[in-house]
């Protein structure tokens, strides 16, 4: 997956970060939940989410489009369950409907 690029012209609104991002263990495995920011003009409104995975020591850089695991328009992401020892940084962004996004939220997760 990767993001459109960013067009000229159009409005520089961004949505707000998400928000209550945290791994939960649910009976179907590991599971990344958020919160939608809040908005209050129609631009500012998240419509779409960016994943990133980084591993334990990696530098996080969201320039790098190998990084993105999923592009969502849910507030939710299984996660692949590993050995439950191996450390991920996971980062989510919020676009809104011009692929405007927002500034990131990291989270540690052990899978």
């Amino acid at each position: 997956p990767a993001l459109q690029p960013l067009s000229a012209g159009l409005p520089s609104n961004t949505p707000g970060k998400v928000r209550k991002l945290m791994p939960v263990e649910t009976s179907d495995g590991p599971v990344l939940f958020w919160t939608a920011p809040k908005a209050k003009k129609v631009l500012d409104k998240a419509v779409q989410y960016v994943v990133y995975r980084f591993e334990k020591g990696q530098t996080v850089n969201l320039d790098d489009p190998r990084n993105i695991v999923a592009v969502t328009s849910r507030s939710y992401l299984n996660l692949p369950y590993r050995d439950g020892t191996t450390q991920y940084i996971y980062v989510v962004t919020a676009l809104n409907r011009i692929q405007r996004e927002s500034a990131p939220v990291k989270c540690k997760v052990s899978l």
